[in-house]
């Protein structure tokens, strides 16, 4: 009997042993690591106080970023980083490829409709826009997903974590070379990471190969799924002269100078 009830409970160990093994990877994944930096936008129509990050969780399970998260931007020599937002609370939805939305304030004025972001961020100044680097990193630094731009201009760092709970966000934790180009901001459009969200085949492998600036209009979603399209400030032409007023008023105006030099000419002379 004695050794019935061992074996028993033996059994009930090892089946509990096993359910927790296989509960640790999705509890170590539930976190807020497995992140994509989606889009970043400089500027619009040369508005730099414009700007806007869009993240895009790989896997559910990743908001959690209340005081663990943060987004960080570095110069063309990778030094003199600046805090662009330090999450202080977590998106409603944690489902899988679902986007997070950073704006700041000037980006309501460049969207239409206007833009409703998730978090408000900092600008980044517009001396990085040539060239530097861009972090989604934990409040310690540890940096899990990284774009960087400006080709060989940027100098500093492209290194990121390889993984964690033995899932990578980067095929091997390099993401040099940088992206050629600066990132937009005389336009309407984005810098944007062109594989699709997937867990296994969308991990970063470079800037360069995983960047393209979008195509047209740069559209931005934010975690409730509201969905924002970038439009440049309307400039307005200087209005032409119609029809024959291009050559009767210009002829105007040059007799009238002509009588207004005569005057001048008589008055002095009387």
């Amino acid at each position: 009997m004695k050794h019935r009830i061992s074996s028993a409970r033996i059994r009930v160990a090892a089946t509990m042993a096993l359910g927790l093994l296989l509960l640790l990877p999705q509890s170590a994944l539930a976190a807020f690591h497995l992140m994509e930096i989606e889009q970043v936008v400089g500027g619009v129509g040369g508005d730099t106080s414009a700007q806007a990050i869009q993240l895009k969780m790989r896997t559910a399970g990743q908001n959690l970023l209340n005081g663990a998260a943060r987004m960080r931007v570095f110069d063309a020599a990778g030094l003199n980083p600046i805090i662009l937002h330090t999450f202080a609370s977590n998106p409603a939805s944690s489902a899988s490829c679902r986007e997070i939305l950073l704006v700041t304030p000037g980006m309501a004025a460049r969207t239409t409709p206007a833009v409703t972001g998730d978090y408000t961020m900092a600008a980044i100044p517009a001396s990085y826009l040539a060239a530097g680097s861009l972090t989604f990193e934990t409040t310690g630094g540890a940096v899990y997903w990284r774009v960087s731009w400006g080709g060989a201009t940027y100098s500093g760092a492209t290194t990121v974590l390889t993984g964690t709970g033995g899932v990578a966000n980067d095929a091997d934790g390099n993401t040099a070379p940088p992206f050629p180009g600066a990132l937009p901001s005389t336009t309407e459009q984005a810098l944007k990471f062109a594989p699709a969200c997937n867990l296994t085949t969308g991990l970063s492998t470079n800037s360069a190969a995983d960047y393209a600036v979008t195509a047209g209009q740069a559209v931005l979603v934010n975690n409730s799924l509201g969905s924002f399209a970038v439009t440049a400030p309307v400039v307005s032409p200087v209005p032409g002269l119609p029809g024959a007023s291009r050559i009767v008023l210009p002829g105007i105006l040059g007799l009238a100078v002509v009588a207004f030099a005569f005057l001048r000419r008589r008055r002095a002379s009387a």
